[in-house]
Order: C-alpha cells, then sequence, then structure tokens
C-alpha cells in the first residue's frame, strides 16, 4: 500500500502546483487592464521539485529507521512560489500582462492538469481492484 500512497502523494502535489498555476494565470488575465499591474508566474517544475522535497533539498536521503525524518513531508506552502515578473513592461502604463502567452500558458495547465487527473484515476482503480481482491 505504500506504493499507492507514494504515488498519490506525488499526484496530489502535482494537481495543488497545477491548480496554484491556474490560479495566478487567470489572476493575470484578470488585470490585464490594470494599469501598473505586474504579472506573476508559477515555475511548475521548480515549485513542485521543491514543495516534494525532490531535488537540492532532499539530496536523496533515505529513510533507514522510522525513528528517522520522514524526508517526503511538505517543505512548505506552494503559495511562495509565486513570483512577480517585475523585469518588463508591455505598456506605457506599467502592465506587463501579454495576454497571448497567458492564454496559451493557460491552455497548457489545463491539459497538464487533465492528465494529472486521470493519472491519480488510474491509482484509485488499482487500489480499489486490490481492496475488492481482483473483482471489479
Amino acid at each position: 500500500m505504500r506504493i499507492f500512497n507514494s504515488q498519490l502523494n506525488v499526484l496530489q502535489r502535482g494537481l495543488d502546483a497545477s491548480w496554484l498555476k491556474g490560479e495566478v494565470i487567470a489572476n493575470n488575465i484578470a488585470n490585464a487592464d490594470t494599469p501598473g499591474f505586474k504579472a506573476s508566474k508559477v515555475n511548475f517544475e521548480a515549485a513542485l521539485r521543491r514543495h516534494t522535497g525532490a531535488g537540492e533539498g532532499a539530496g536523496g536521503m533515505k529513510r533507514t529507521s522510522a525513528k528517522h525524518m520522514d524526508v517526503s513531508t511538505r517543505k512548505g506552502s506552494l503559495e511562495s512560489f509565486v513570483e512577480p515578473n517585475t523585469s518588463t513592461s508591455k505598456r506605457l502604463d506599467g502592465n506587463n500582462v501579454d495576454i497571448e502567452y497567458e492564454m496559451v500558458e493557460l491552455a497548457k495547465n489545463n491539459l497538464l492538469y487533465q492528465a494529472l487527473i486521470q493519472e491519480a484515476s488510474k491509482e484509485l482503480s488499482k487500489i480499489k481492484y486490490a481492496v475488492n481482491e481482483g473483482k471489479r
């Protein structure tokens, strides 16, 4: 059951990060005409890597004893990975939202979210199959 649980945890964190990215994109689109507004972005891969503890922070550590600290737990809030883009301005009023870019990012994020939902559904189906002793 640990295998299922760890896979579902990764999928859950991926869904959380994708949901956050969707919210940030929607906020950018909603403020496309707000003077001085600076678009924000979520670096999905970096956010997910930091949120799951994979990468530099985890350092390839493995638990060899139940008394050891669990390095697979969340490393912090995903919201901290939202970064405003203050380096550019698309218009004279200081707003830097590129609506075409945001719409492309929204479409890509929606596809990713749907793929993660499908994978989570498959994992839950496997658990259901195992619980029902192979009976559908």
